[in-house]
């Protein structure tokens, strides 16, 4: 059996289409738990009333929005215990027929522990999304920042895998965390998503675990989804990136362990790039104090 579970924050729309494409593909042995990550607007009542007499279907209501990591867990323990795999699912993606049966066929043939599915916008081309190789300190300045004109976007291309061949199936470091397929006893090993991130650096994360695990990640591009692309975080707007940047700290703190001279380093460099935001749009203004203030708690913290 396949567990699906999709993470619904104010995007009910978005999850009624995801959980159609799903039934779609004619997978009869599946499970789908949806858990609503305490939206503040209507979801909860127009997906009760949408599943509520669906077998298929398991509906959480999750009074607390503990972020991405948090509310994907409760929806993974939920799962039958017959479950063999598992599919995590962001609420705006559009499952093709044949992808349930795709992402899972390495799992069937041991072929991998996790499958990463081609990921592709709507026009058919791709969201370079998937990570090829370890993002390390070095790769978070040169590969995700301005700097990377500088390094003339190398590093930025390794980390994408925009030097191989996109239709050649890769072992790579990590999935995209809108949507992958994992052994679900491999992903109970690992000790499920770290939840000390609220949004953002999961998929590294992941990816360290799974590989300090003996774990191996296949790019399957025979498995392929559709991705709107940030349909939840589009929702809270600058303040995304407040909560990405603690989640990028813990990662470089806790995983990368960085110096307190990197951390630093870090911090001008992204306080730098929201300035620049700021004055392509003066919206993001209003976030920018807690922006320095995520910087300057974790340089203070990273002294002690």
């Amino acid at each position: 059996m396949i567990g699906i579970v999709i993470l619904n924050y104010l995007t009910y729309n978005e999850t009624i289409k995801c959980v159609d494409s799903i039934k779609k593909t004619g997978y009869r042995d599946k499970k789908i738990v949806i858990v609503d990550n305490a939206s503040q607007n209507d979801s909860f009542k127009f997906l009760y009333d949408t599943y509520k007499n669906d077998s298929e279907v398991i509906l959480v209501n999750n009074t607390t929005n503990n972020g991405y990591a948090a509310g994907n867990n409760i929806g993974i323990k939920l799962l039958p215990n017959n479950c063999e795999y598992l599919i995590i699912s962001n609420s705006d993606i559009i499952f093709k027929r044949d992808s349930l049966k795709k992402l899972i066929e390495p799992l069937e043939k041991k072929e991998a522990n996790c499958v990463a599915p081609k990921v592709l916008k709507f026009d058919g081309t791709e969201w370079f999304s998937n990570q090829f190789v370890p993002i390390g300190k070095k790769e978070l300045v040169l590969g995700y920042s301005f700097l990377k004109r500088l390094d003339l976007k190398k590093t930025y291309k390794l980390v994408s895998g925009l030097n191989k061949d996109r239709n050649k199936k890769a072992y790579i470091y990590a999935p995209s965390g809108c949507c992958f397929a994992i052994k679900i006893n491999d992903f109970k090993k690992i000790g499920f998503f770290d939840e000390k991130t609220f949004l953002g650096y999961e998929e590294a994360i992941l990816g360290n675990k799974l590989r300090k695990n003996n774990m191996n990640v296949l790019y399957y591009p025979d498995a392929q989804i559709y991705h709107v692309h940030m349909a939840s975080t589009k929702q809270i707007g600058g303040l995304s990136m407040v909560y990405c940047s603690k989640s990028e700290l813990y990662y470089v703190k806790n995983y990368l362990n960085a110096s307190k001279n990197y951390i630093c380093f870090l911090s001008l460099i992204r306080i730098i790039e929201y300035i620049r935001l700021v004055l392509k749009n003066r919206d993001n203004i209003k976030w920018l104090s807690q922006y320095i203030k995520v910087f300057k708690d974790a340089i203070i913290d990273s002294s002690n």
